[in-house]
């Protein structure tokens, strides 16, 4: 809690038998969670990420949080599992975000003061929820060909730019 990474954070490839805290801290440069396993929760609350954050095939058996006021630019999370829920409440993202096939055991919670610029959820798999409740879309919103097993909320003065449900389920 409260580091300050000022060179690349490299964990690709590690496994994990604990939970992962790195919360409130600040970022500089990449970090790349790719092909990392856990079953454990991953926490980034309240972190402010400057450079790219690479979780491309990371498999998380708890939840991932990226909430509580945390800040990201590039987030990728190109077909991740995450068993659990993610967390995105009351936070802000200024790159893209990248979810492309990324399955979620559980609910997707965007909601809050969350603000998003480019989302892509193409082809993802959410077996719970979608939260979007009040949340700020800047730019696109491609949802293409994405499975929701529960509700899709797009509620409470949600803001959105372009959104595309195209074969969405």
């Amino acid at each position: 809690v409260g580091a300050w990474y000022r060179e690349p954070l490299d964990l690709s490839n590690a496994t994990l038998d604990c939970q992962l805290w790195l919360a409130y801290s600040c970022f500089d440069k990449e970090v790349d969670f790719t092909y990392l396993k856990t079953n454990y929760l991953i926490s980034l609350i309240g972190s402010k990420f400057t450079g790219k954050l690479n979780m491309d095939s990371m498999k998380v058996g708890g939840s991932l949080l990226m909430r509580d006021g945390a800040e990201f630019e590039e987030v990728y999370l190109r077909g991740a599992k995450i068993g659990e829920q993610i967390s995105m409440i009351d936070s802000k993202f200024t790159g893209k975000l990248n979810m492309n096939g990324m399955e979620v055991g559980g609910n997707l919670f965007m909601r809050g003061e969350a603000e998003f610029k480019e989302v892509t959820l193409l082809g993802a798999k959410i077996r719970g929820q979608i939260d979007m409740a009040g949340s700020k879309f800047r730019g696109n919103l491609i949802m293409a060909l994405i499975e929701v097993g529960g509700n899709l909320l797009m509620i409470d003065e949600a803001e959105f730019k372009e959104v595309n449900l195209l074969g969405a389920k």
